[in-house]
């Protein structure tokens, strides 16, 4: 009130700021930030000195009396913008008329609602269910995988076995170091694709319950490389098998030869023969070498299953370690995994919902209006006529003042904009206002949402 006063006083300014008070608040509650905007501006215009003065000043006929000339421009302005925002709400409201009075609109929106509550619904559901179906995916991976392991292990011990029954050892006794390290290698990398292919399967089903847009793409398992896996199993010595020392080696090849002398002197003295003493060295030297040839061909072979063996032993030892910590890494993937999609599979369900909420909620609020089409039409048409009112004042404040009656028909105008205003208020009070504070009809404007 001080920047109006240092102008002097105006029914007209005061006018202007009530008409763009009203049209303000249609504005707002249509959501028009262009037109608040422009409608703040004029606001501004009418209370702020130094632009009274500068229209004053810039205003034909300049006589040094700034209140005058500059209330008139400046109120003119404000007019025009509210004969501005008033077309184009009223066009706002039209067009709201127009679609509420569309034939097929109810059952447009009646379809919508369906479609969007069948949707809802079905994702509710799905979302429930989703945490089962990755679990009991993940639960088959592991089990797939154990079953598989188990049985190339299976296959690779049948194959070593045969390799040492067939004598193809190395030096300390089992396969090839080499042979076995890299068939090792080759079933830890086959697990591994297994374990990917298999979690990459999990995510489809997922999403394949959920009907998610895309599926989600999976890390690398985290899981040590077959070679570092392989040359890191630990060594599992088995029994040394005690070797026994030459002395008793040869004891065991020479008491067979011995029995095989003696038995021949015993048999030809038992019997009674008369044998010449060349013979009787002969047969006593056959039955040696016999004998001690028997033995010592058992002794070997007895060595050879020694070491058959402690060959299997260490085998299976290795086989056990080699299952042992694939098994655990192929777990520890597979969880690292499962925690990755249970993740980003929740990420999305939490950001589809509140969507479909929304969605929902958006629907019902457009289908709800179709049961109150006549009350909205009713609002309609009464705002337009407030909008007529309001462009009638306006068109009252852009009519031209002589400067010589200026001080005498600002009376005139206010006591116009009286009747004005108050034919607003019976406007005003026949509709539901907006607010506690509503007192003039364009607070009806709330109904045009687009």
């Amino acid at each position: 009130m001080n920047a109006i006063q240092d102008v002097g006083p105006s029914a007209q300014v005061a006018a202007a700021h009530k008409l763009l008070a009203e049209v303000l608040q249609g504005a707002e509650a249509n959501d028009r930030p262009d037109l608040i905007a422009r409608l703040r501006a004029a606001q501004a215009a009418l209370v702020d000195p130094m632009i009274l003065r500068r229209h004053a000043a810039t205003a034909p006929g300049h006589t040094g009396n700034t209140g005058v000339a500059g209330n008139s421009d400046v109120v003119r302005a404000a007019a025009a913008q509210v004969l501005r925002a008033a077309d184009s709400l009223a066009a706002d409201l039209k067009v709201r008329r127009a679609t509420l009075t569309d034939p097929v609109r109810a059952a447009r929106l009646s379809a919508e609602l369906a479609d969007v509550k069948a949707r809802h619904d079905r994702f509710t559901a799905a979302s429930r269910e989703w945490q089962y179906v990755l679990s009991d995916g993940f639960a088959g991976v592991n089990s797939d995988l154990e079953f598989y392991l188990r049985a190339r292990i299976r296959e690779i011990r049948t194959e070593a076995e045969l390799a040492i029954a067939g004598g193809k050892l190395s030096s300390d006794g089992a396969p090839s170091p080499a042979w076995l390290n890299q068939r090792l290698a080759t079933e830890a990398d086959l697990v591994y694709r297994r374990l990917r292919d298999g979690a990459g399967r999990v995510a489809v089903q997922v999403a394949t319950h959920l009907r998610l847009p895309a599926v989600h793409r999976l890390p690398a398992a985290a899981a040590t490389r077959p070679d570092r896996l392989v040359a890191a199993l630990p060594t599992r010595l088995s029994v040394p098998r005690g070797r026994a020392p030459l002395p008793a080696r040869l004891l065991t090849v020479f008491m067979p030869s011995y029995g095989g002398v003696m038995m021949t002197l015993i048999l030809s003295r038992f019997l009674g023969l008369a044998l010449p003493g060349w013979l009787i060295a002969v047969c006593a030297a056959t039955g040696a070498l016999l004998l001690g040839g028997a033995a010592f061909t058992g002794d070997r072979s007895r060595q050879q299953e020694l070491l058959r063996a402690e060959a299997t032993t260490h085998l299976r030892t290795t086989l056990e370690e080699f299952q042992l910590a694939l098994g655990k890494q192929a777990r520890d993937a597979a969880r690292v995994l499962q925690q990755d999609l249970r993740r980003a599979t929740a990420d999305v369900v939490t950001g589809m919902g509140n969507g479909l909420t929304a969605e929902l909620a958006t629907a019902r609020a457009a289908a709800d209006t179709t049961r109150r089409v006549s009350t909205e039409l009713a609002h309609i048409t009464s705002d337009l006529e407030a909008l007529a009112g309001l462009r009638k004042r306006a068109s009252a404040l852009l009519k031209p003042a002589s400067a010589g009656s200026a001080g005498s028909s600002t009376g005139p105008a206010g006591s116009s904009a009286g009747p004005a205003s108050s034919s607003a208020g019976p406007a005003g009070s026949s509709a539901a206002p907006a607010g506690p504070g509503a007192r003039t009809r364009p607070t009806k404007l709330a109904l045009v949402t687009g």
